[in-house]
Formats: C-alpha cells, structure tokens, sequence
C-alpha cells in the first residue's frame, strides 16, 4: 500500500492558474491551499483512485441551523439542544416542556421548523469522499450517461433515528428525510458528486464504474500473497527449533551407560526445570547438574525453507504488471538511467495527471457558481523529476 501512496503522490504539484490576476490567484490559492486542504485530498482521492479504480466525492457546504417557532422566534440550533428546548419524536424537533422562550406555550403543539442558512465562505468547503461500497450507478451503455445514488450507511441512519444532537446539527434535511421514509437512497445532482473510474477493458461491461490495475493482475497478487502466507506458516514452525536438555550417558563407573540408574527421571526433571528458572533470573549464576548433560535442537530450519527469493521475485512482477516502480516501493530511486525510467513511469500513469485537473476544474467550478469566486481555471504542473535529472 505505501508503493501506491508514494505513486499517487509523485504526481502531486503545484497548481497553475490561468485567466486571473496575480493577486485573484494567490488568493483563490490560499483557500484551495490552506484552507479547503486540497493536496491533501488530493492524496485521498488518488489512494481511493488506485485501491478502487473508482473515486466518488461530495463536497460539504456549510450551513448553521436554526429552530424556527411559528411566532416567528429562531434559536440557534446548538443553544436548543444545549437548552432542551427540543424533543427528537417521529424525526421532527418537537417542543420540549420549556416551550418556546417567545411565546412559551402558546405554540406548544407545533414543532419546530428547522431553518438551515448556508456559509458562504468558500474556505470552510469541505470534500467528502464516499465509499464505493454506499454508492450505486445507473448507467446508460448507449449514451454513457450516469445517475448517483448514495445509500446512507447504518451509523448515520441509527444516529438520526436515535436523535444524537452533533448528527442532528450537520445531517441536510434531505439525508433526515431519507431516513424518515425508509428509502435510505438520495440521488446526487451531477454537480454535487465528483465520479472518476479507472478504464476497464472494452470487451468487459463495467456498468459505469471502473476496474482496479490490481483486479487485472489478480492472478499475481494472490499467487504472492499466497507466498507470503506459506512463508507465516514456515516462520511459526520453523524459526524457533524446540530446545531439548536430556541425561547424556557415562562410560565409566557404576551405572555405565544409563544415566538414570543413579537418580530417577522426576529427580532430573526438576533439578534441570530449576537450573533453567535460576538462569532465567540471574545468567551469570553457577548450576550444578546431576549427571551429564546433553543440549539438542529440533527444528530451525525456517531460514533454509523460506522461499524469500521466490517471493521477491513475485513482488517485483506484480509492480512491474501494475506499473509502479520497485524503488518506489523499497523507498530508493537510482539515477542510473533514472531520466529515461522516471519519464515512462509518468507516461504510464496519465490517469493521476488527469485525475487531479478534473477534481480541481469541478472543486473551482462549484466555488464559481454558487460562492461567487471569480471564475479560474487551475491545472497541476506536470512532475519535473525527469526534466531536472536531464538538465544536470
């Protein structure tokens, strides 16, 4: 997984902007920089990217939610939970016994209107990811065309039937509703979700969605996991050989040739289990033995039986068939014919490029419309590793 994480983030650079002023660009650069934290998303995007073959996003735009009384009375949503000045019943925010503050009970059977009033400040944006495993695709094979759905997982659902008041404070009313009505389902608007998938085969109907480089090289990663299982089994078997202290025999004297003849086997026993407790506490202590001593070692062989060639063999095939460099996994990068190399890397991944200017290009497109940022347009410079090693 980290061969991948250092892969996506390689193509991770700076962003160049483009129909605006220095100025205007410094400043829509802070927010997407510092405050919307977008190479850091940009890292999550492209992990989701490479594990999945399919990225879904959202962004979360913010809003602060009031408790509206038909006297016309608002009350900050946080004030009313902290206030218990609301009952969570049948998903609507009922009175509580205090009533409302305004008209105290004069309204007391009509619950609260719930009045949510969106930020506008586009620095407190922030991108969701989505689980590949909650979202389902309609698909159109004819046209290409697509429609999101999003499944909302059970956490949520329990939080809002249950009433938890940090879920209640930052659910949209459409996710409450979709609970309320058992569906669970809410459809995105196109220009709510961002959806990127990796191209799967033309001879194979993917349904809208993308499939995984690992899933095409399946038969290679489960013939190294494989490996790597057997080589588990080897090291709790094999590893550590099983110590064996036994009487040795004697040659001489009365008893020859059976060293129990002159102490019975439960004496040794426990005269050799407390030599090995002593050495244990102290190994500089002296031990005196009944009768010779003889040290065996069963097992040990794991190193020997080990297949740690075969295995990284496989592992290098396996990064070979996906495209990602082995310096790039075992975090080294030789210069030795290191331009040449870095470029057909680069070349072999243009999908991280285009990845990012179309995450960037939806992200800007949001604020232009709906945040009234001057309208940019903002693509990643391209990784000039390979250029610099060529200029040296």
């Amino acid at each position: 997984r980290e061969a991948c994480r250092r892969t996506v983030r390689y193509f991770i650079t700076e962003l160049m902007f483009k129909d605006v002023d220095d100025a205007t660009a410094q400043e829509i650069r802070d927010i997407l920089e510092n405050k919307i934290k977008i190479k850091q998303l940009f890292g999550d995007v492209g992990d989701a990217f490479v594990e999945y073959g399919n990225v879904f996003a959202t962004l979360s735009v913010p809003f602060d939610r009031y408790l509206q009384c038909k006297c016309g009375m608002s009350i900050p949503f946080q004030v009313a939970a902290d206030q218990d000045l609301y009952e969570w019943k049948a998903f609507e925010f009922q009175k509580g016994s205090k009533g409302c503050p305004a008209c105290h009970e004069e309204h007391q059977d009509i619950p609260w209107k719930v009045k949510d009033i969106q930020d506008k400040d586009p620095g407190k944006l922030k991108g969701v990811l989505r689980s590949p495993h909650e979202m389902e695709i309609g698909y159109d094979p004819q046209s290409g065309a697509k429609e999101y759905y999003w499944n909302v997982p059970a956490v949520l659902c329990h939080g809002i039937e249950k009433g938890v008041p940090i879920i209640l404070k930052n659910a949209p009313l459409e996710t409450i509703e979709a609970v309320k009505c058992k569906s669970r389902r809410i459809k995105f608007d196109d220009a709510m979700i961002f959806h990127y998938a990796e191209t799967g085969s033309a001879g194979m109907y993917m349904g809208g969605w993308g499939l995984p480089r690992v899933m095409s090289n399946f038969r290679l990663a489960y013939h190294y996991q494989t490996l790597n299982r057997y080589d588990m089994a080897i090291a709790m078997d094999y590893i550590n050989g099983m110590r064996v202290i036994s009487p040795d025999q004697t040659t001489s004297g009365e008893g020859a040739g059976d060293p129990l003849v002159g102490i019975g086997g439960s004496m040794f026993n426990r005269a050799v289990t407390k030599m090995v407790s002593q050495h244990r506490k102290d190994p500089a202590t002296w031990h005196i033995a009944p009768t010779p001593l003889k040290y065996q070692l069963f097992g040990g062989e794991g190193q020997q039986l080990s297949p740690k060639d075969l295995i990284q063999y496989k592992l290098n095939e396996w990064l070979d068939a996906t495209g990602i460099p082995a310096e790039l996994y075992h975090g080294t990068l030789s210069v030795q014919a290191a331009p040449i190399a870095i470029r057909i890397f680069e070349n072999s991944w243009p999908e991280m490029q285009a990845l990012y200017n179309a995450f960037t290009s939806w992200v800007g497109n949001y604020m232009t419309q709906s945040l009234k940022v001057p309208e940019f347009r903002a693509t990643m410079l391209k990784p000039s590793l390979a250029d610099d090693l060529e200029r040296r």
